[in-house]
């Protein structure tokens, strides 16, 4: 009887404990371990205990392979909002770097360098502020590299991509820089796709030396310089330029389009800021004689999406509206949607 009595009050105790336990639990949920930096073992951008992390974003690329996810979360890596004073360079092909949480903000060290220096191929930033840099994001002999949701201000250059081919730049803002939003020097292929880019001091967007560019669903608005808008030297060619708002680059005589000479840019389906079209013939800003404008859009742009089919493939068209486009080719061919209210 003494034992029977005695395992019936420890079974009491021991549920007595296990409810207490989870009730506590309830009341008083256990917070979610955190880092800072880390490796992303297994990629899915939250952070797992037993994951390699680190201060800087520097020393997790440093311990990093190959293709390896680096996430940094943002609320640890600017506690006070303040800016973290860092120049990354990327030297490990393919690595997944990704602001978590908000947007990590990240300020040059020095002021003659890069916020973020990409060397090598197949890489991936997103959702960063850079400032203060000679150039916020400069990727520099890295091909198929991709460039997504960061905002670069308050640099020399924005972003800069220099002989580096079929590179993505979507959703980005590139503005208040004291040159040139977006510069593409020696590349061919790129890709500049619903960016937002703005005050800056010269140029919105500058190609030089480059080929087979795609500007398209861009905001390029208010850039200072005289052809402040889009400025193509004469030694780019085959770049298209369309379903952009293109407004407002107008300070001494400026230009939404120039390209310096032969052969013509085509420029067609933009809005021009004014439905007349572009200056001369119109009232929106200005395009110069090597620019084929016709037909222009009457209203503004909200978003677009672009690609090259070939073979047999579908393009989910746009997020806001429920459109699937399916196609089957046996040659390249461009498509584009885009979302506005009136008609080319």
């Amino acid at each position: 009887m003494f034992f029977q009595s005695l395992n019936k009050n420890l079974s009491l105790i021991v549920g007595f404990l296990v409810v207490s336990l989870v009730f506590s639990s309830l009341i008083f949920p256990v917070e979610a371990v955190q880092a800072k930096v880390w490796i992303d073992l297994d990629k899915d951008w939250v952070y797992d205990v037993g994951e390699p992390t680190y201060d800087t974003i520097q020393a997790a690329i440093d311990a990093a392979s190959q293709y390896d996810w680096i996430g940094v979360n943002a609320t640890l890596y600017n506690p006070t909002g303040d800016m973290v004073k860092e120049n990354v360079v990327v030297n490990k092909r393919g690595l997944y770097i990704k602001s978590v949480d908000g947007t990590a903000i990240v300020n040059a060290s020095g002021t003659n360098q890069p916020v973020f220096k990409i060397i090598v191929e197949n890489v991936i930033i997103e959702g960063f502020s850079v400032v203060e840099g000679t150039y916020g994001i400069y990727v520099t002999s890295a091909n198929n590299c991709n460039l997504t949701k960061n905002k670069a201000y308050n640099n020399r250059f924005g972003i800069f991509v220099y002989d580096s081919d079929n590179c993505i730049l979507i959703g980005n803002h590139a503005y208040n820089n004291k040159y040139d939003g977006i510069f593409v020097e020696k590349s061919v292929g790129c890709v500049v796709l619903n960016n937002f880019i703005a005050n800056n001091a010269r140029h919105g967007i500058w190609l030089d030396n480059s080929n087979q560019t795609y500007i398209v669903g861009n905001t390029i608005a208010n850039n200072k310089a005289v052809d402040s808008g889009i400025h193509i030297d004469s030694y780019s060619t085959g770049n298209k330029i369309h379903y952009n708002n293109i407004l407002d680059n107008t300070d001494g005589g400026s230009y939404g389009v120039f390209d310096e000479g032969f052969p013509a840019t085509i420029a067609t389906y933009n809005w021009w800021g004014d439905p007349s079209g572009p200056y001369p013939t119109g009232q929106g800003d200005a395009v110069n004689e090597w620019v084929e404008y016709k037909p222009w859009l009457n209203e503004s742009i909200t978003k677009a999406k672009y690609t090259i089919a070939l073979n047999a493939g579908m393009l989910d068209a746009l997020d806001e509206a429920n459109i699937t486009i399916h196609y089957n080719t046996t040659k390249p061919v461009e498509i584009y949607v885009a979302n506005y209210t009136g008609n080319p």
